[in-house]
């Protein structure tokens, strides 16, 4: 009850309507935290087919000079004109997938920004997406920060990593999962649904 407070408790903001404030921003959140039912339930009645992935929460990204380079080479030809950049993304109907752009300080329990993905012919890899991006004609992509040092110990079962390195673009349709990590005596644990020790 105390954790549930305090994290109300921020979302008080008229002086005089308190009581007011605080029921209308509550039940924002929870519409918020339902439209992914709505929107499948309302798939279902109109019969027709969620096609994934799908990019939610929409903003206007402004590019750095090294993310516009690292795009050139990946798409080999200059960057469109037209780029929309998102905050989330639902990969598949049970994988919602947030990103730095999209954590807010009352969330600092839940990091769904790191990812496992496997590029083609690659083995696992890990990061922390800062944001994902839509260019038409060249797909959906989104910005990490790759995760290195990473050590696997197949008698033990546990896998952990030393820090986090340089940034890229990866094709949103290479992650495969949400990790997470816990640390333990300075270590860092990645735990995942994803079989790292095959």
């Amino acid at each position: 009850m105390e954790r549930y407070c305090g994290i109300i408790k921020p979302k008080a903001r008229s002086k005089s309507q308190l009581n007011t404030s605080l029921a209308n921003t509550i039940i924002i959140a929870e519409h918020l935290n339902h439209t992914q039912f709505t929107r499948t339930a309302l798939l279902a009645t109109t019969g027709t087919q969620l096609s994934f992935p799908v990019l939610l929460d929409r903003f206007s990204p402004c590019l750095t000079e090294l993310q516009q380079r690292s795009l050139q080479l990946h798409l080999y030809r200059d960057i469109p004109d037209r780029i929309e950049g998102y905050r989330r993304c639902q990969l598949r109907q049970d994988l919602l997938i947030g990103s730095l752009y999209s954590q807010r300080q009352s969330d600092l329990n839940r990091r769904d920004y790191r990812v496992c993905f496997r590029r083609p012919n690659y083995h696992t890899e890990f990061g922390e997406i800062h944001h994902f991006i839509r260019l038409p004609y060249f797909g959906d992509w989104a910005w990490i920060q790759e995760i290195k040092g990473i050590d696997i110990d197949k008698q033990k079962g546990v896998a952990s990593y030393g820090r986090v390195a340089s940034h890229r673009w990866i094709q949103i349709q290479w992650i495969q999962s949400l990790v997470g990590v816990i640390e333990e005596s300075g270590v860092k644990l990645i735990v995942t649904d994803i079989d790292l020790f095959e």
